[in-house]
């Protein structure tokens, strides 16, 4: 049996479970990984992921507006489920909108029981 293909986009958090998968740590290394255009099964996204070196706020929403955009221009990207695991309860329904409104299929889960933070 393959394992699933599985990108996390999060500054801190890790999977619990150990389970397999590509991180991306800010939202330019996201971009980097997905610019790639490989397939996954799923990606999880967190809102908030630190500070830029400028001292801006990154976010995945960069990330969020690429996705939809391909949707738009009829690209959508190659994701099979989409999880919005953030504790930013604002970050996450604008994750969820946004790409369930482009045609992705996304679910809204809980970090506590699936993350851990090293």
């Amino acid at each position: 049996m393959a394992t699933s293909r599985i990108l996390l986009i999060d500054d801190l958090r890790n999977f619990r479970d150990d389970r397999e998968c590509v991180i991306a740590r800010t939202s330019a290394e996201a971009h980097a990984i997905l610019a790639t255009g490989e397939p996954f099964d799923e990606i999880w996204f967190d809102h908030d992921l630190g500070l830029l070196d400028s001292g801006v706020p990154d976010t995945t929403m960069s990330v969020v507006d690429l996705l939809a955009e391909r949707a738009y221009n009829d690209n959508a990207y190659p994701v099979r489920r989409i999880y919005v695991h953030t504790s930013n309860s604002v970050g996450s329904k604008q994750i969820f909108s946004s790409l369930t409104n482009y045609g992705y299929s996304a679910v809204r889960v809980y970090a506590g029981d699936i993350f851990i933070v090293d």
